[in-house]
């Protein structure tokens, strides 16, 4: 569904990595509200899309946040983050 919606605005911004956020708050909880959902502890997401309203550059016809359960992120090679562990 969310391939099918991106193509359909015929703009390769809709594909634009807008942000990633790591979910590090052990106060919040899920509970179907995006901005209390993306702190959970466990959780990370990404944003694609239209990154203007966050400081970035982009514009696009849309944004969308998707929501990912025990991430396990790396940079350089180097494990950061595996589900509720953080490793830095």
């Amino acid at each position: 569904m969310l391939k099918k919606d991106l193509a359909s605005h015929n703009d390769h911004n809709c594909y634009n990595i807008a942000e990633l956020g790591v979910g590090l708050n052990p106060k919040c909880r899920m509970c179907g509200i995006m901005l209390e959902d993306e702190g959970v502890i466990g959780t990370a997401h990404i944003g694609i899309g239209t990154s203007i309203t966050l400081g970035g550059t982009v514009k696009a016809p849309t944004h969308y946040d998707l929501l990912m359960w025990n991430p396990r992120i790396e940079v350089d090679g180097k494990v950061i983050i595996d589900g509720e562990k953080v490793l830095v």
